[in-house]
């Protein structure tokens, strides 16, 4: 790192990845206290101090591992695969857009029900939530992608055409794949931390503030005569 501003973003995207699988995790006691334990480390940083020896000591203990977080993530990716099939199936069982005008294909307008548009929202969510850990992981892009495509129909009130309707195809989704990948993505992150954790332990010390000398006003000295 090369300076404070550099060394904040980093330990903004980890706090930001603790906030995420608090999230996912639906509140888990134990990735709320990792939450509240990143936050601490931020407000010590943006505040300008270093870490004091017993954070630098936590830091140094501290080793997430895949085994105690997959499974506190794992049910969020169940309520997804629900939604994906669910939200499929209105895909497939939607009505062909009707009708041509002077030889321009016209999309009929639809307006989409309540319930599905709250279906999408929460799949919308954990889809951000998983692709932000590891947004080179491929599964969860393409499920984020997809997603993303039905929300497009939604908003503008489209009942999509056959090429569109084409581009999503998230029934797919088995949960053994989303285990498999779930897992992969938690690997990267728990390196991650591992190496966030490293150097925040080693963090430089920094000098403290120079105090500043303050001369009192004028008014000040003829009040004190």
């Amino acid at each position: 790192m090369r300076s404070i501003t550099e060394f904040s973003d980093y330990l903004a995207a980890h706090l930001g990845m603790a906030r995420v699988m608090r999230r996912l995790s639906r509140d888990d006691e134990y990735l709320v206290h990792l939450d509240l334990l990143m936050s601490e480390r931020w407000s010590s940083v943006i505040n300008g101090r270093c870490p004091s020896p017993q954070q630098r000591e936590v830091a140094l203990r501290e080793r997430e591992n895949v085994a105690n977080l997959y499974p506190r993530v794992r049910p969020a990716t169940c309520e997804l695969l629900v939604l994906l099939h669910s939200l499929q199936a209105y895909a497939n069982a939607l009505p062909h857009a009707g009708g041509e005008s002077g030889g321009w294909a016209v999309k009929a307008e639809l307006v989409h029900p309540d319930n599905v548009v709250k279906m999408l929202s929460g799949a919308l969510d954990d889809a951000k939530g998983l692709h932000s850990l590891d947004e080179k992981n491929e599964l969860f892009k393409t499920l984020l992608d997809q997603l993303l495509e039905m929300a497009r129909w939604t908003r503008t009130s489209l009942n999509p055409a056959p090429d569109d309707r084409a581009k999503v195809h998230i029934g797919e989704v088995t949960q053994e794949q989303l285990d498999i990948e779930l897992k992969n993505v938690l690997g990267t992150v728990c390196r991650s931390m591992h190496d966030f954790c490293e150097l925040y332990a080693n963090f430089p010390t920094l000098a403290p503030p120079a105090a500043i000398q303050l001369e009192p006003l004028p008014w000040d000295k003829e009040e004190g005569v």
